[in-house]
Parts: structure tokens; sequence; C-alpha cells
């Protein structure tokens, strides 16, 4: 669907047909609020980057890229689906599902290079390039995920340029730092026919990230390759 019928506001209300098949939906605007009586923990929280359109922001995509941009709310698709299909066969796990949604657009209030922007965490987070949208959209709902306490978060995003490089189409990248959920997925890949290949989360990743100083994190930190792992 065109993104300027699809876009955030429009997702939002077409996911509340998932009250129809049981699942509890609650539209939060701009900042979310604790979770006041949270319901029994989770096993899985599941999070879908909901971009409806990745113009890049000021920092402009390529114009043979914008046309494809519409799908960069894959993820929030994933997620939706995922939920639906788990109210449907009526299986006896509470999963919630975050979908954070926006477009990334020129416009009077798009994010600037070098702004900087607090997290749910109160971390400050450097703006080093506008088109690096994913990290910001998923930085808040990773964290709100965690008012769940789940057993682990799944996060589905479409890094698709940094990981068509590393993997073109043949695979999906996963990164984890849990074994047991890594050989789950891998062998949950084996009967879909999804093949998946995963990249390493080692420290000096994350090192890279903080090089800045003015910030405790930036978007993806010191520029020498490593992506998408530091993103």
């Amino acid at each position: 669907m065109p993104s300027n019928l699809l876009t955030p506001t429009a997702v939002a209300r077409n996911v509340e047909v998932l009250c129809k098949s049981g699942v509890n939906v609650e539209v939060k605007v701009e900042s979310c609020a604790p979770i006041v009586r949270p319901p029994p923990p989770p096993t899985i929280v599941l999070v879908g980057q909901g971009v409806t359109y990745d113009a890049g922001g000021l920092c402009l995509k390529e114009k043979h890229e914008l046309f494809h941009m519409r799908g960069d709310m894959t993820g929030a698709t994933v997620v939706v689906a995922c939920c639906r299909a788990v109210a449907g066969l009526r299986l006896p796990v509470n999963i919630p599902g975050l979908i954070p949604l926006c477009e990334n657009v020129v416009g009077c209030n798009s994010v600037r290079i070098g702004d900087m922007v607090k997290s749910m965490n109160g971390k400050t987070i450097e703006i080093q390039c506008t088109d690096h949208d994913d990290v910001l959209v998923l930085a808040d709902a990773l964290l709100y995920a965690q008012n769940f306490c789940p057993k682990c978060i799944i996060d589905v995003v479409t890094c698709l340029g940094y990981m068509s490089q590393a993997l073109d189409e043949s695979a999906a990248g996963v990164f984890t730092n849990s074994e047991i959920l890594w050989q789950q997925i891998k062998h949950a890949s084996m009967h879909t026919g999804d093949r998946v290949w995963r990249f390493p989360l080692w420290k000096y990743y994350s090192k890279a990230v903080r090089a800045g100083g003015r910030s405790d994190v930036q978007t993806y930190g010191i520029d020498r390759g490593g992506r998408p792992r530091t993103k």
C-alpha cells in the first residue's frame, strides 16, 4: 500500500483488527507510560520496526532507493502477523508485541546531524546520520520491553543496505547473546526454509559506538566499517 495511505496512524488503526482475535491492542502516542500492573511474565516479547516510509530524513536516500522504502515497516507487520497467528491457534502463551511506528522524511520537525536525544533509560544518543533511524526507533521499544520481565526479546528489523552487502538475499542476519535462543532460531529455520546466519556481538563493537565522547552512545560510532554490527 502507498505510504501516504498507510501512515503510522493508519497502521495503528489496522492493527486494532487483532481485537477480533482476542488480542489486547493498546496504542500509545509519542511517549510510553510505565506499566502499572503488568500481566504475568511472558516468555517472549516481540518488537518490530515500523517505519512506514524511510526517505532518510535530511540525509536523503538516492532516488532509486526511495521506491522500496515503504517496506521499512516489515518488522512491524511480521510482529502483527505473529500475534494474530498465536491468537488464531489459541496457543497458551502470553506474547506482547511492540511496534514503534513513524516516518523518516524531510520536514520542519526532522532531526539533524549532531542532535542529541535522550532515551527512555536516560542515556543520550548522538545522531550522526539521519538515515540511521532504525537505531532510534527501536531503542525505547527495546527498553520498554524490559518492563515485562521476559525470558527473551526478539526484534525484527530491516537493515537492508548493510545486511545485503554481507549476505545479499541469501539469508537473514541474526544477532543474539543467547546460544540457546540461536539454536532454537536455527532449528526453526530448517523447518521453514528461511536461512539464517549469526553475526558476532563482540565488545569491540560496543566500544565503537561509545567513542564520540559528547554522548553516551552514537548511532553507529567510529566509521571504520563493521556495520550492521554497530547498528
